[in-house]
Protein backbone atom coordinates (compact mmCIF):
# COMPACT_ATOMS: atom_id res chain seq x y z
CA UNK A 1 0.00 0.00 0.00
CA UNK A 2 1.40 3.14 -1.01
CA UNK A 3 1.24 5.76 2.21
CA UNK A 4 2.50 9.07 2.10
CA UNK A 5 2.56 11.89 4.77
CA UNK A 6 3.91 15.45 4.27
CA UNK A 7 4.41 17.79 7.12
CA UNK A 8 6.02 20.89 7.32
CA UNK A 9 9.84 20.69 9.51
CA UNK A 10 12.97 22.15 10.29
CA UNK A 11 16.24 20.36 10.09
CA UNK A 12 19.82 21.16 10.49
CA UNK A 13 22.23 19.78 7.85
CA UNK A 14 24.63 16.98 9.61
CA UNK A 15 25.81 15.50 6.48
CA UNK A 16 25.87 15.67 2.87
CA UNK A 17 26.62 12.71 0.47
CA UNK A 18 26.80 14.62 -3.03
CA UNK A 19 28.28 13.15 -5.21
CA UNK A 20 27.88 9.66 -4.63
CA UNK A 21 24.17 9.84 -3.55
CA UNK A 22 21.65 12.59 -3.99
CA UNK A 23 20.85 12.79 -0.78
CA UNK A 24 21.93 14.98 2.93
CA UNK A 25 21.53 13.50 6.39
CA UNK A 26 20.08 15.90 8.70
CA UNK A 27 18.77 16.59 12.23
CA UNK A 28 14.97 16.82 12.08
CA UNK A 29 12.71 18.76 15.01
CA UNK A 30 10.32 16.09 14.74
CA UNK A 31 11.55 13.19 13.47
CA UNK A 32 15.71 12.76 14.53
CA UNK A 33 18.19 11.88 12.08
CA UNK A 34 17.23 11.45 8.96
CA UNK A 35 18.58 11.03 4.92
CA UNK A 36 16.14 12.55 3.44
CA UNK A 37 16.32 13.56 -1.17
CA UNK A 38 15.91 16.84 -1.74
CA UNK A 39 13.54 17.69 -4.54
CA UNK A 40 16.21 19.26 -6.35
CA UNK A 41 19.70 17.96 -7.31
CA UNK A 42 21.17 21.32 -6.48
CA UNK A 43 20.31 21.29 -3.06
CA UNK A 44 22.53 18.17 -2.17
CA UNK A 45 25.11 19.78 -4.48
CA UNK A 46 25.07 22.99 -2.04
CA UNK A 47 23.66 22.27 1.13
CA UNK A 48 25.94 23.88 3.57
CA UNK A 49 26.70 21.40 6.67
CA UNK A 50 25.61 22.58 9.87
CA UNK A 51 22.91 24.84 7.90
CA UNK A 52 19.35 25.36 9.69
CA UNK A 53 16.66 25.03 6.96
CA UNK A 54 13.12 24.24 7.15
CA UNK A 55 11.02 22.18 4.24
CA UNK A 56 8.21 19.97 2.88
CA UNK A 57 8.92 16.56 4.39
CA UNK A 58 7.71 13.90 2.53
CA UNK A 59 7.31 10.24 3.56
CA UNK A 60 6.43 7.97 0.75
CA UNK A 61 7.01 4.55 1.45
CA UNK A 62 9.51 5.05 4.46
CA UNK A 63 11.60 6.82 2.43
CA UNK A 64 11.78 10.81 2.93
CA UNK A 65 11.73 13.50 0.35
CA UNK A 66 12.32 17.26 0.82
CA UNK A 67 10.95 20.08 -0.97
CA UNK A 68 10.27 23.63 -0.72
CA UNK A 69 13.72 24.05 1.00
CA UNK A 70 14.46 27.35 2.75
CA UNK A 71 17.36 28.28 4.39
CA UNK A 72 17.02 29.95 7.76
CA UNK A 73 20.58 30.24 9.08
CA UNK A 74 24.37 29.24 8.30
CA UNK A 75 26.74 28.85 11.56
CA UNK A 76 29.88 31.70 11.50
CA UNK A 77 32.89 30.89 13.10
CA UNK A 78 35.50 32.92 14.65
CA UNK A 79 37.93 31.11 15.15
CA UNK A 80 39.01 27.39 13.65
CA UNK A 81 38.53 25.48 17.05
CA UNK A 82 34.98 27.10 17.18
CA UNK A 83 34.77 25.19 13.27
CA UNK A 84 36.13 21.78 14.51
CA UNK A 85 33.59 22.21 17.53
CA UNK A 86 30.82 22.57 15.73
CA UNK A 87 31.35 20.01 12.96
CA UNK A 88 32.55 17.49 16.14
CA UNK A 89 29.03 17.81 17.49
CA UNK A 90 27.51 16.97 13.54
CA UNK A 91 29.51 13.85 13.60
CA UNK A 92 28.58 12.70 16.50
CA UNK A 93 24.76 13.24 15.63
CA UNK A 94 25.54 11.45 12.22
CA UNK A 95 27.11 8.76 13.59
CA UNK A 96 26.05 8.00 17.35
CA UNK A 97 21.98 8.83 16.76
CA UNK A 98 20.06 5.88 14.50
CA UNK A 99 18.11 6.89 11.65
CA UNK A 100 14.24 7.91 12.97
CA UNK A 101 15.29 7.48 16.56
CA UNK A 102 13.60 10.40 17.93
CA UNK A 103 15.88 12.06 19.29
CA UNK A 104 14.18 15.35 19.45
CA UNK A 105 15.76 17.10 22.14
CA UNK A 106 19.29 16.76 20.32
CA UNK A 107 17.68 18.81 17.96
CA UNK A 108 16.96 21.49 20.28
CA UNK A 109 20.60 21.21 22.00
CA UNK A 110 22.26 21.89 18.45
CA UNK A 111 19.77 24.46 17.38
CA UNK A 112 20.59 26.52 20.85
CA UNK A 113 24.13 26.07 20.04
CA UNK A 114 24.30 27.35 17.01
CA UNK A 115 22.49 30.59 17.88
CA UNK A 116 25.04 30.65 20.98
CA UNK A 117 27.93 30.22 18.80
CA UNK A 118 29.55 33.68 19.47
CA UNK A 119 29.06 33.68 23.04
CA UNK A 120 30.50 30.13 23.97
CA UNK A 121 33.64 31.06 20.89
CA UNK A 122 36.08 31.11 24.26
CA UNK A 123 34.55 29.12 26.59
CA UNK A 124 36.56 26.14 25.74
CA UNK A 125 35.64 24.17 28.55
CA UNK A 126 31.79 24.82 28.15
CA UNK A 127 32.08 23.42 24.56
CA UNK A 128 33.55 20.35 26.02
CA UNK A 129 30.31 20.27 28.58
CA UNK A 130 27.78 20.49 26.24
CA UNK A 131 29.40 18.63 24.16
CA UNK A 132 29.03 15.93 26.91
CA UNK A 133 25.55 17.25 27.36
CA UNK A 134 25.03 15.78 23.42
CA UNK A 135 26.23 12.36 24.44
CA UNK A 136 24.66 12.24 27.49
CA UNK A 137 21.07 12.58 25.63
CA UNK A 138 21.65 10.54 22.51
CA UNK A 139 22.43 7.97 25.77
CA UNK A 140 25.48 7.41 25.13
CA UNK A 141 27.73 7.58 28.35
CA UNK A 142 30.16 5.29 30.74
CA UNK A 143 28.90 3.09 33.09
CA UNK A 144 29.75 4.67 36.08
CA UNK A 145 28.03 7.54 35.53
CA UNK A 146 26.02 8.45 38.13
CA UNK A 147 29.27 7.66 40.08
CA UNK A 148 30.45 10.96 38.66
CA UNK A 149 30.25 14.56 40.41
CA UNK A 150 29.39 16.20 36.87
CA UNK A 151 26.79 13.49 36.39
CA UNK A 152 24.36 16.29 38.32
CA UNK A 153 25.76 18.76 36.01
CA UNK A 154 24.46 16.98 32.81
CA UNK A 155 20.87 16.70 34.08
CA UNK A 156 20.56 20.53 34.04
CA UNK A 157 19.03 22.44 30.84
CA UNK A 158 21.61 23.38 28.90
CA UNK A 159 20.76 27.24 29.14
CA UNK A 160 22.01 26.46 33.01
CA UNK A 161 25.70 25.48 32.09
CA UNK A 162 27.18 28.66 30.60
CA UNK A 163 26.87 30.36 33.82
CA UNK A 164 28.84 27.23 35.36
CA UNK A 165 32.02 27.30 36.80
CA UNK A 166 33.85 23.84 36.79
CA UNK A 167 35.93 22.71 39.43
CA UNK A 168 39.65 20.51 38.72
CA UNK A 169 37.79 17.97 39.27
CA UNK A 170 34.89 18.15 37.36
CA UNK A 171 36.97 18.62 34.45
CA UNK A 172 39.04 15.85 35.01
CA UNK A 173 35.72 13.99 34.65
CA UNK A 174 34.58 15.57 31.71
CA UNK A 175 37.86 14.30 29.98
CA UNK A 176 36.94 10.74 31.12
CA UNK A 177 33.36 10.84 30.62
CA UNK A 178 34.10 12.02 27.00
CA UNK A 179 37.02 10.12 26.12
CA UNK A 180 35.00 6.80 27.12
CA UNK A 181 31.73 7.88 24.82
CA UNK A 182 34.06 7.98 21.87
CA UNK A 183 36.80 5.19 22.56
CA UNK A 184 34.36 2.61 23.24
CA UNK A 185 31.55 3.24 20.47
CA UNK A 186 31.85 1.18 17.53
CA UNK A 187 31.51 4.15 15.28
CA UNK A 188 34.48 6.46 17.06
CA UNK A 189 37.16 5.56 15.23
CA UNK A 190 35.41 6.85 11.90
CA UNK A 191 35.02 10.73 13.39
CA UNK A 192 37.04 12.93 11.49
CA UNK A 193 37.03 15.91 13.96
CA UNK A 194 38.17 13.94 17.11
CA UNK A 195 41.45 15.92 17.05
CA UNK A 196 39.45 19.20 18.45
CA UNK A 197 39.47 17.82 21.83
CA UNK A 198 43.55 17.22 21.81
CA UNK A 199 43.53 21.02 20.90
CA UNK A 200 41.27 22.44 23.50
CA UNK A 201 42.36 22.91 26.84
Amino acid sequence: MNMKREIRSRGIVIRKHFPQKVCISVLDEQYGHLTVVPASWQWASYASVGAVISYELVEENDVFFVKQIELLSIPTYQNELLLLFMHHLLEICYFYIPVCSGKTECFDLLYYIINELDHIAQKTTLQRLLLAKLLFMIGQYPADVDQLTISSLLYKPYGDLVTLILTDEHKRELEIFIYQCIKFHPYGRLLKTVNFLSRVK
